[in-house]
């Protein structure tokens, strides 16, 4: 009988694989919010696109490694970004633009900030990525989706941080779905 009880347990240790909860190895889009060329909401909103994400997991943060970036400090109040993408949906092999605004009112918004930005298919592949300075605290990017790298009825993820150039902290960090 404690035989048995051994074999089973061997079975259970060696026979349970654990995964990685934290780095999934596809991601699952679900919605978008849509908007026209000028920024106005129409259509479907996805209440997690275009705002602060608090955490994320190790594949999200590896998608920036190249940058060395710290996600281990507090973010500044998230009411101060206000990020968006036009237009969404967006045809293949057309463009859109990455839009990003900080309150310049508030005095907690550093004066050496970048953005850095991911478009990433379900598989986590980078398909568009860039880094740019901010002109008078707003940000902008053109994405465009090349036929060679984008289908066609399919959801992308569009990741963003916003950040120290100086010492590297990242303020903001977020996702926003695109529909092509």
């Amino acid at each position: 009988m404690k035989y048995l009880v051994l074999l089973s347990c061997l079975i259970l240790l060696f026979g349970c694989s654990k995964k990685d909860a934290t780095s999934p190895a596809t991601a699952h889009f679900q919605d978008y919010t849509g908007r026209d060329a000028k920024g106005m909401l129409f259509g479907p909103i996805d209440t997690t696109d275009w705002t602060l994400d608090t955490t994320w997991n190790s594949t999200e943060t590896g998608l920036f490694s190249k940058y060395n970036l710290s996600f281990n400090q507090q973010t500044v109040v998230a009411s101060m970004w206000k990020p968006a993408l036009r237009p969404n949906p967006v045809a293949v092999g057309s463009q859109s633009t990455l839009v990003i605004t900080v309150d310049k009112a508030n005095p907690s918004v550093p004066a050496a900030v970048r953005m850095a930005f991911a478009v990433v298919d379900a598989n986590y592949t980078i398909l568009s990525w860039g880094d740019v300075d901010d002109v008078n605290k707003q940000f902008g990017a053109v994405i465009t989706h090349e036929a060679s790298k984008y289908k066609g009825n399919t959801l992308y993820r569009l990741y963003y941080v916003v950040y120290d150039e100086l010492n590297l902290h990242v303020y903001y960090k977020g996702h926003g779905d695109i529909q092509l």
